[in-house]
């Protein structure tokens, strides 16, 4: 595990960093045995994502290097315009608290700035500490949805978390 305390940068990236954030992404799926076809897969399916003007991705760099990423979809109908999915990730030697909460943080940033009002996450019980993280930063838990991930041979429950900003 790296100790960071060099400066932990998260900004929103634009169209000419598309490489850059598919990258991160597969340099994390990468790290699970997720199998080759389900990769190309999940790759191909984000990248269709990239032009859908309510899809927004950051990217988190530490020093010149991309370590994570963040990602924000607010919903699409006037009922639900209002709303964000979040959801992050990042390489597993930076999967630090304070990394984390710089991430959501600035993703809470931009979600004020372009008048959202709601934050969702969905949280499987296998990232405890990202729950525990989520709270503390003023999410509370609205559900739960059992035996939603399959991880490591066993089944986890997944949280339902929100936030009204």
């Amino acid at each position: 595990m790296i100790i960071v305390n060099q400066d932990i940068s998260v900004r929103p990236g634009n169209t000419r960093e598309n490489d850059k954030y598919l990258s991160i992404r597969e340099e994390i799926l990468s790290e699970y045995e997720i199998g080759k076809m389900f990769l190309e897969n999940k790759l191909s399916m984000i990248r269709s994502n990239l032009d859908n003007h309510l899809y927004n991705f950051f990217l988190v760099k530490i020093a010149s290097k991309i370590v994570g990423y963040g990602k924000i979809i607010q919903g699409e109908l006037p009922a639900n315009g209002h709303v964000g999915k979040v959801e992050f990730g990042l390489l597993k030697k930076y999967r630090q608290d304070e990394i984390k909460r710089k991430l959501l943080i600035g993703i809470e940033g931009f979600a004020l700035q372009n008048n959202l009002k709601r934050l969702d996450q969905t949280i499987s019980l296998y990232d405890y500490d990202d729950v525990q993280l989520s709270i503390t930063l003023g999410y509370k838990i609205e559900g739960r949805m059992k035996n939603a991930n399959f991880i490591d041979g066993k089944y986890f429950d997944s949280y339902l978390l929100a936030k009204m900003i």
